[in-house]
């Protein structure tokens, strides 16, 4: 249990991490489809896993799903506010900063304008990806408890190859926003060390909270929903703009929610 489970949430996501930081020495074909099954397995995750989860465990109370959503939207509503804050700030910040800049000029300013938008955003994602990672984890752990073969299955196929898709994506968004390579590595560390974790967490206790499990998944499935929108679609589609992505992105969606449907 222990080695499979730091498998699937340790090592996959750092195999994700590497594969952005060596992406630029592949040709643009190549990223595209790469950025197409990574997008794809997170939308697939998004809709037919992280939302599902969140809706299934609010079943036991009276419109428990108008809950779910309601947590659903406030925090994708929470996190525009938020990026929209922020956003204001560090324009300011840096307009004040390149004030005395001779040769400044509309696009430095817009670079800098996108750059400090795509570090929210990538700050966002993290942080989703951090929140569903504890009760995901606890899941992987529980399953081990009960059936060696199909958590050996679950931490390799579903949890392993998702934490390869948001490894990769999670750094690349923050070295396109300029972050230095260690911070992102530490970031993947810990993101991937919480699933780990609560994955020994939950083979131990043998249980998790279904209401506990389900608010953890609804602010996940909301912060998630606006990064994917804000953020990831708008810049997948800016810079691959190819009807070869976007077959490769339907193609991961599709066996990815194979997989996910496989598995539950």
């Amino acid at each position: 249990m222990f080695i499979f489970s730091f498998i699937g949430t340790v090592i996959f996501s750092l195999g994700g991490y590497l594969l952005a930081i060596f992406e630029k020495k592949f040709n643009k074909t190549l990223i595209s489809i790469l950025q197409g099954v990574a997008l794809g397995s997170v939308i697939a995750l998004l809709f037919l896993d992280i939302i599902i989860e969140a809706v299934e465990g609010f079943s036991s109370i009276n419109y428990g799903y108008l809950i779910s959503c309601g947590i659903i939207l406030a925090v994708f509503l929470l996190f525009y506010l938020i990026h929209f804050i922020s956003d204001k700030i560090l324009d300011k910040y840096d307009k004040h900063n390149h004030l005395e800049i001779e040769h400044s000029c509309e696009e430095h300013d817009l670079n800098l304008s996108n750059s400090n938008s795509l570090k929210v955003s990538s700050l966002i994602f993290l942080f989703s990806i951090f929140i569903h990672n504890i009760p995901e984890g606890m899941s992987l752990g529980i399953t081990f408890l009960n059936n060696q073969y199909f958590g050996i299955i679950m931490a390799i196929l579903m949890i392993g190859i998702h934490n390869f898709t948001v490894g990769f994506m999670i750094s690349d968004s923050f070295l396109n926003s300029g972050t230095k390579k260690i911070n992102i590595l530490m970031s993947i560390l810990i993101i991937s060390l919480v699933s780990y974790g609560f994955s020994i967490l939950g083979y131990f206790i043998s249980s998790i909270n279904e209401i506990f499990a389900a608010v953890m998944f609804s602010f996940s499935a909301g912060a998630l929903l606006f990064v994917l929108f804000k953020e990831l679609l708008p810049v997948y589609f800016k810079k691959y703009n190819s009807n070869l992505s976007i077959i490769f992105l339907i193609i991961s969606f599709i066996i990815i929610s194979c997989l996910i449907t496989f598995l539950q």
